[in-house]
């Protein structure tokens, strides 16, 4: 619907397979290799593009806890690998 009103492609595109290793590594701009075995990435550990993005996600959009990590929960609510369109 909204591809449309933007007049874009409604096509299907094939869908992209990225492992939690793979996303560790762009969000901390390689800093880290592998996500952390506690499930969660603290902010402090994200390239200055992404805290930005996360502290613009956190205060608009995501219920908080008052927590700085990311947790896997938020990104792999159903499965090890995420799906991107």
């Amino acid at each position: 619907m909204i591809n449309k009103y933007l007049d874009r492609s409604t096509e299907d595109v094939a869908g992209l397979d990225v492992t939690k290793d793979e996303i560790c590594q762009t969000l901390t701009g390689s800093l880290m290799k592998k996500w952390p075995k506690k499930d969660k990435l603290s902010a402090t550990k994200l390239t200055a593009k992404y805290a930005l993005l996360n502290k613009i996600a956190v205060v608009n959009w995501v219920p908080t806890t008052h927590c700085t990590d990311v947790a896997t929960a938020l990104m792999f609510p159903a499965e090890e690998s995420l799906i991107c369109h």
